[in-house]
């Protein structure tokens, strides 16, 4: 199980604990962990002034027997045409994540795009994991990873 919460900024990816923005991050370009105090709120949202911005997590599973995996996502806000695309894919089959189950391949990739918006603000109205920071409800990224035993 692999759970996001942005209000920490720690990933709990199985037994493991990584804190920091990027602890469990694959790849990522033109993102920041946005911490609004006046607001009491904290999101992932694109940097200023990029067009697109990219999260993505990357998960082996070994060889693993796997029997099914589900992605959910929480907290995802998006205004004035902006856009987070949450896709996850295992092996050749990819999904939208709304909530997705598939049958996983030999590895497990969940990526985030966050595109559009208008003005100078832009940048702020994808927003992934948006949560306060007076009354935080996480995890907001979640991984499931369900063996498979006989």
């Amino acid at each position: 199980m692999m759970d996001l919460t942005s209000e920490a900024s720690c990933y709990k990816e199985f037994l493991q604990i990584r804190c920091g923005f990027a602890g469990s991050l694959a790849a990522g370009s033109g993102i920041q962990r946005k911490v609004e105090q006046d607001w009491r709120m904290v999101y992932v949202c694109r940097e200023e002034g990029a067009a697109e911005g990219l999260l993505e997590w990357n998960v082996e599973l070994d060889g693993a027997e796997i029997d099914t995996v589900t992605v959910e996502a929480r907290e995802v806000l998006q205004k004035e045409g902006a856009r987070v695309i949450l896709t996850v894919c295992s092996g050749d089959q990819c999904m939208m994540i709304a909530g997705a189950d598939l049958s996983p391949g030999a590895s497990l990739h969940v990526k985030a795009q966050f595109v559009g918006g208008q003005g100078a603000l832009a940048f702020q109205h994808a927003q992934l994991f948006r949560a306060s920071l007076d009354d935080p409800k996480g995890p907001h990224l979640e991984l499931s990873i369900i063996n498979y035993c006989i």
